[in-house]
């Protein structure tokens, strides 16, 4: 692939990673919003899972593509290290901190069966954390950040996710609390 291609491919890995995490972590929100302790529809928890997925693997093509990408000139350690790349060394800072984040997120929930539902379920809330991270370093280090194009979905995203959250959090204080025993995997109810 030539230069630009692997620049075409930095860009749309990018943007796709962001769109399919802020999805998972909206309807992560949705999910956990319910005011009822019943389940979740199945299809619904999959679709989750499978969105924060395909987001990762956007992920990684994007890292790869960065690192083959000339024009960006990113080194591993650039990757790896806050504040390291010379090229927009914040911006590429908060996406750092994002990867390491989203990394958190999906070995824990991997792990599910290993933890305990309040555990697992404080490390999930760094999904919130994950998306608003990577909408700060699209917005800084990303080159189509004032393209009217991504700008208008974008924004979209932005407020739609803003209001899950407060929809979210708004409802934690009507509900009774709820116990919730064993591990996080046996159980998916609203949080207590």
């Amino acid at each position: 692939m030539n230069g630009q291609g692997w620049w075409y491919l930095t860009r749309t890995s990018g943007i796709l990673a962001w769109a399919l995490l802020g999805a998972s972590v909206a309807l992560g929100l949705l999910q956990s919003a319910r005011s009822t302790p019943n389940r979740s529809p199945a299809w619904f928890v999959d679709l989750h899972r499978g969105l924060a997925g395909l987001g990762c693997w956007a992920l990684g093509v994007h890292l790869v593509a960065l690192l083959a990408d000339s024009f960006a000139n990113l080194e591993l350690l650039d990757l790896l290290v806050p504040l390291r790349a010379d090229v927009s060394p914040g911006g590429v800072a908060w996406g750092v901190v994002a990867l390491y984040l989203v990394a958190v997120v999906e070995i824990t929930s991997l792990a599910l069966r290993l933890l305990s539902w309040r555990t697992w379920r404080r490390v999930h809330y760094l999904g919130l954390a994950v998306f608003w991270l990577a909408t700060l370093h699209g917005l800084l280090a990303g080159t189509d950040a004032q393209s009217p194009l991504l700008r208008i979905p974008a924004v979209a995203l932005l407020v739609t996710l803003a209001g899950i959250t407060v929809l979210r959090f708004a409802r934690v204080g009507t509900r009774t609390s709820l116990t919730v025993e064993g591990s996080a995997a046996d159980t998916i109810t609203p949080s207590s």
